[in-house]
Formats: C-alpha cells, sequence, structure tokens
C-alpha cells in the first residue's frame, strides 16, 4: 500500500556512548527501501539527545521501517550508536487502534542493547483508508486452527486405520488356530473310532452259544 509516512524521532536515551571525550552529537536516520531522511545532529544532546523533527518520506510497497541513531564526528567517519525496525504491519496496528503510533522502541549495536528511542508516526495512505491487520491476523489465525484441526483428524483416522488393521490380524490368527483346533480334534475322534476295540462282554456272548 503506498502513501505518505510522517514520523517524528522526539528523543532518545542511549546507553552506549561512542566519545572518549566530550559529548556526542546524534542525529537520526529514517530508511524506507533505498531513500532515506535525516534529522539534525543535538549538538548538545550526549546521551539525551532531542530532536522533535517531524519528517516526511513515501512509502511504496516496503515492508518495514529501519531507525538508525548516529554519532556526528567532525575529524572522523560518523558513528552508528544503535539501530532499530518497526514493520508496517505493526505500524498498521497501532495506527488503527490508537489513531497515532507512539513508542519508546528499543535500540540494537551488535546484538546487545544500545538504547530507547521515542518515535511517533502517521501513515497517510493514497486510497484513504488502512488496511485492516488486525482483521486479516484473525483470519490467519482460524486458518492455522483449522490445518491444524485437519492434521489431528488425519492422524486421528491412521492411528484408526492401524488399529483396525491390528484387530483384523488378531481375529484372523484365532481364527485360523481356531480351525488347527477343530482339525485336530476332528481328526482325533475319527482315528479314536477307527482304532479296534476289546469288548469282553461279546466275547462272552459268542461263546456261551458253543456247548
Amino acid at each position: 500500500m503506498s502513501g505518505e509516512l510522517y514520523i517524528n524521532p522526539v528523543r532518545a536515551n542511549l546507553f552506549r556512548n561512542c566519545e572518549r571525550f566530550g559529548q556526542m552529537h546524534p542525529y537520526t536516520k529514517i530508511k524506507l527501501g533505498k531513500y532515506s531522511i535525516v534529522t539534525e545532529a543535538d549538538m548538545n544532546g550526549g546521551q539525551a539527545p532531542k530532536w522533535n523533527r517531524t519528517l516526511l518520506i513515501r512509502r511504496i510497497n516496503e515492508e518495514k521501517i529501519e531507525i538508525e541513531v548516529w554519532n556526528m564526528n567532525r575529524l572522523f567517519f560518523n558513528d552508528l550508536i544503535g539501530s532499530a525496525t518497526i514493520t508496517f504491519e505493526e505500524l498498521f496496528e497501532k495506527l488503527l487502534m490508537n489513531r497515532k503510533f507512539k513508542e519508546w522502541v528499543p535500540l540494537f549495536y551488535k546484538g546487545r542493547e544500545a538504547g530507547h528511542i521515542y518515535i511517533k508516526a502517521v501513515f497517510i495512505p493514497d486510497s484513504g483508508y488502512l488496511p485492516n491487520v488486525i482483521s486479516e491476523r484473525r483470519e490467519l489465525e482460524k486458518l492455522r486452527q483449522l490445518d491444524n484441526l485437519d492434521t489431528l483428524m488425519d492422524t486421528s483416522r491412521s492411528n484408526s486405520d492401524r488399529d483396525r488393521e491390528t484387530n483384523s490380524d488378531s481375529l484372523e490368527f484365532r481364527s485360523s488356530e481356531f480351525e488347527k483346533q477343530t482339525y485336530k480334534t476332528f481328526n482325533e475322534k475319527e482315528a479314536e473310532e477307527d482304532r479296534p476295540r476289546n469288548d469282553t462282554s461279546a466275547l462272552i456272548s459268542d461263546s456261551a452259544d458253543f456247548p
């Protein structure tokens, strides 16, 4: 979304001191893509500089605002004191809720905290309205929850199918064992019937017919 960004680096509290002798002369640089704009240096700012100057920079489709605080050095190269990043998503969310962005933003230098800078900002889009990033985030969260639900359902189906296969294999094994046992019992019965018997009562009856 294109539009005009009005940003005011009001003041800063700096933990990092780049000057061995005397005070620092900090100034702020605002970068948006390949474009940048700077404030004047606070010549007596030291580690508590104040600028309170509104800067105007145009946004095309950049996703973040880069903020850098530098120490102006008249004899040598300027020193970077610390930097910060504000995403436009965060900016739009604050603007939707409060109409203005007013935040103490932490500054970092080589992974260590170097201070804080107080930023005010307003964005005026060319379309006349801001994107509802809060509503978009809620919709994305709903989609993530649906994806998670689908994953859980797929996992449940997979486990159910696995249990069903296990139960089927167990039933087949039991049926096979039952058939084996039944066949064995039937064969034993047939063998028992075919085996010759020693019936003494029949012998006595047969011998009684003779004198």
